[in-house]
């Protein structure tokens, strides 16, 4: 039991006992995540920006350009989806 102590009162032996604990118990894990497959798909179902008001907006040479004094409706799709505290009868003032 004595030389047990021993060997955990050098500062060099803790370390390696910690870095081998360690190496022990990232294995599994990195075992595991190389065998998971990570699927990515498109949240986005629409255009994120979409003009609304047509008539004052036209494209030229690929570029949006709108008349003078026009007024613009945009519709804007977050390609995450709409915040966590938005939802049915949410009105952010609270009950009235």
């Amino acid at each position: 039991m004595g030389e047990f102590l021993d060997f955990f009162k050098k500062k060099k032996n803790i370390i390696s006992v910690l870095i081998l604990g360690i190496l022990i118990l990232a294995l599994p894990l990195g075992i595991n995540l190389i065998h998971q497959q990570q699927i990515i798909n498109s949240r986005a179902t629409a255009d994120p920006i979409v003009i609304k008001s047509t008539t004052d907006v036209f494209q030229v040479n690929g570029q949006w350009v709108a008349k003078k004094d026009a007024k613009i409706s945009l519709e804007i799709t977050s390609p995450l989806g709409p915040p966590a505290h938005v939802g049915i009868g949410a009105t952010g003032r609270g009950s009235q």
